[in-house]
């Protein structure tokens, strides 16, 4: 009877491990689309308000969702230290802090916006955050069509691996 157990437990184990493993492309994806979302709000921003760097990471800052709200907040606070630290620094500081289930690749992406904010015209910043919305919507429409199919490998190759355990412990 225990053995049925355990070998139900490891099974039950092999599929969690398959769908954490599936679960972090969707996490992402999501994060991705905050990116994209907020870049999408920062060229409007630009395009109709013109506002100072302080109020346009505090405006976007109220309207994002996750990871890309907090750092936004921690960009705005790190505003603060701006005679002392460029800020670019403190903008590639908050991306790396905040940057939640992001690759590397997507990180150097945002981080290289921070060399465009506050330094250039009105018109390039909006355009550098124009091509970064459609570089990093492109990449989370991939991870979109590809999430269904890995899922499923995943998943497959969790229950095979707890279903060999089972195998070899029974």
């Amino acid at each position: 009877m225990w053995r049925w157990v355990g070998a139900l437990l490891l099974l039950g184990g092999g599929l969690y491990l398959g769908m954490s493993l599936a679960g972090e492309t969707g996490k992402r994806i999501r994060a991705l689309e905050a990116w994209q979302g907020v870049l999408t709000l920062l060229a409007g921003e630009l395009s109709f308000r013109l506002p100072t760097m302080a109020q346009l990471l505090e405006t976007l800052s109220h309207r994002a969702s996750p990871p890309a709200k907090e750092a936004l907040v921690q960009a705005r606070a790190g505003l603060e230290e701006l005679g002392e630290r460029s800020f670019p620094d403190i903008w590639a500081a908050a991306v790396v802090r905040c940057s939640g289930a992001l690759t590397r690749e997507d990180v150097e992406d945002l981080q290289g916006l921070g060399t465009f904010l506050g330094r250039c015209g009105w018109e390039e910043q909006k355009l550098a955050a124009q091509a970064l919305s459609r570089t990093l919507g492109d990449r989370a429409d991939r991870l979109r069509q590809e999430a269904g199919r890995e899922g499923k490998v995943y998943c497959t190759l969790g229950l095979s691996l707890a279903a060999f355990l089972t195998i070899l412990l029974l």
